[in-house]
């Protein structure tokens, strides 16, 4: 158990060839365990989300996997052209009140290049498990 990666943008006009890249409507859970871009909604809103299969990567929980997750977020950024929205499952989709900016993103660059996965791997060692 975990806190999941949500990467994210606001659903809204696509142009076919965008439109085309959404899965409608997702596939059940193990269904397709595949990246994919699928359409959520919630509260009368729509998102177009992708199902990354990451852990959130941030600051005090650095465990997922940073240069894919990363990826994925330039990906969706440049498909849809739109603001991307990335978080942990520590909140839902829209409470998350913006965008991630470039400023954030350069700062986890930044932190991936400086400790990675070293805090998360080091409790488990401390602990007495696996590295």
């Amino acid at each position: 158990m975990g806190v999941d990666a949500l990467i994210y943008v606001a659903d809204g006009d696509l142009s076919p060839e965008m439109a085309a890249l959404v899965r409608d409507p997702r596939p059940t859970y193990g269904e397709d365990d595949s990246e994919y871009v699928y359409r959520y909604t919630d509260d009368g809103r729509t998102w177009l989300a992708l199902n990354t299969w990451q852990r959130f990567y941030g600051e005090r929980y650095e465990r997922g996997d940073w240069p894919t997750i990363r990826r994925q977020i330039d990906y969706m950024r440049e498909t849809f052209r739109r603001p991307v929205y990335y978080h942990g499952d520590f909140y839902w989709y829209g409470e998350c009140p913006d965008p991630i900016t470039h400023t954030e993103l350069v700062e986890l660059d930044a932190m991936w290049e400086r400790v990675g996965n070293e805090p998360y791997r080091a409790a488990f060692r401390n602990l007495g498990g696996v590295s």
